[in-house]
């Protein structure tokens, strides 16, 4: 599986993100917050949304590269057939605090898949 998000694991029309953003599952921290939703199709499409408050335009976009990272890495153990958006809120956040409170979002939303014989 590539490593890179193609064009269909993007979400990115504004009627789909609008659809999500109204009836979406979420689960967040004070600083990071998960909406997910089936989408019926046979993979998963994702958005990342960075709010504003950021320092300037270099760390927010910083940020915004570390959460694509982190879900490029864990996207081939993810359930097939969900909507995913990842809202950042401003702060000073380390790669390792993202990717905890990822996968932690991805637990607790039973959107991992299961291992088999554990």
């Amino acid at each position: 599986m590539k490593k890179s998000l193609t064009k269909l694991e993007r979400l990115h029309r504004r009627y789909d993100v609008i659809n999500l953003l109204q009836s979406a599952m979420r689960i967040g921290t004070e600083g990071l917050t998960l909406l997910f939703k089936v989408n019926g199709k046979t993979g998963n499409r994702t958005a990342f949304f960075i709010r504003k408050g950021f320092k300037n335009a270099v760390i927010r976009n910083r940020h915004k590269r570390i959460l694509r990272a982190i879900y490029r890495e864990q996207k081939h153990v993810l359930k097939q057939g969900f909507d995913f958006i990842f809202i950042l809120s401003s702060g000073e956040y380390t790669y390792v605090q993202l990717r905890e409170n990822v996968l932690r979002f991805l637990k607790r939303g039973n959107l991992l898949i299961e291992k088999g014989g554990e």
